[in-house]
């Protein structure tokens, strides 16, 4: 199920008592939901179920980078999404899935490529591509979207998809900061996606779903650190331009002194 609050959706796959949540802001950009804001939205989502999981689509790379702090109206935005989309929310039955992956050499996708999910209920299909890159062009979302709605009614389904975004950094080493994909080699994915999709619609079968939470500790490279390291940089440049001269003058006294000895 989905819900739009705003200028945000939230979309919800609700199975047995767990749930996980996915946000959006495409085709305007959302970056970096703040860590207190993430944990809020899983408390209020475990007001109707005991396991629950939430992320940012990160699915729509236009060049604004601004995060989401507490406090933020998109934030209130997302919470009250997660608050109105359990209330519209039909009930469960049992359904069928099948997964596939894909891998390109491409810059703009990192090594962990392209992997898509098909959730399927009768003549209903949902259909979850998640892509190992830093963003996405919100017209190259749109083009992936319709592609999905079009593979489902080949197989005589309603399919809705959507498409996420590891927001990986692994790519920008070379390229910068914005390397969303879409941004070339669009033929390439696209025909990555229709085998893919094509591949798991033959393996649909009926599924038996569990969940459970663990707490494990990661290191992110985040805004934090880059101000940090920002701020080294800073602070080492302005003491070499005091030293370096030093230094330099030094060497060139000790080489004289070196050569009046021979």
């Amino acid at each position: 199920s989905a819900c739009r609050v705003g200028t945000g959706r939230a979309q919800a796959y609700h199975i047995n008592d767990a749930a996980f949540l996915s946000y959006s802001r495409a085709p305007r950009t959302t970056e970096d939901i703040n860590l207190g804001l993430g944990l809020a939205l899983m408390e209020k989502a475990k007001r109707h179920c005991s396991s629950v999981g939430v992320v940012d689509e990160h699915n729509a790379e236009t060049g604004d980078i601004s995060s989401v702090e507490v406090g933020n109206p998109i934030a209130f935005e997302m919470l009250d999404a997660t608050e109105r989309i359990f209330e519209s929310e039909s009930k469960q039955s049992s359904f069928r899935f099948a997964s596939a992956s894909s891998s390109l050499a491409i810059d703009t996708l990192g090594k962990n490529g392209l992997k898509l999910a098909l959730f399927s209920q009768g003549k209903k299909m949902n259909a979850m591509l998640l892509a190992d890159s830093n963003g996405i062009v919100p017209g190259f979302r749109s083009a992936l979207i319709e592609l999905m709605g079009e593979l489902g009614k080949e197989c005589g389904c309603n399919c809705k998809g959507e498409v996420m975004t590891s927001d990986t950094h692994q790519i920008n080493t070379v390229r910068g900061v914005l390397n969303p994909l879409g941004a070339e080699h669009r033929g390439d994915v696209m025909m990555a996606v229709r085998r893919m999709f094509h591949e798991a619609a033959k393996r649909l079968e009926e599924v038996e779903f569990d969940s459970a939470e663990a707490r494990f500790r990661i290191k992110v490279f985040g805004t934090g650190q880059s101000a940090e390291i920002a701020s080294t940089i800073n602070a080492a440049v302005s003491i070499l331009r005091v030293a370096l001269p030093i230094i330099l003058i030094a060497s060139a006294l000790l080489l004289m002194w070196a050569l009046g000895k021979i």
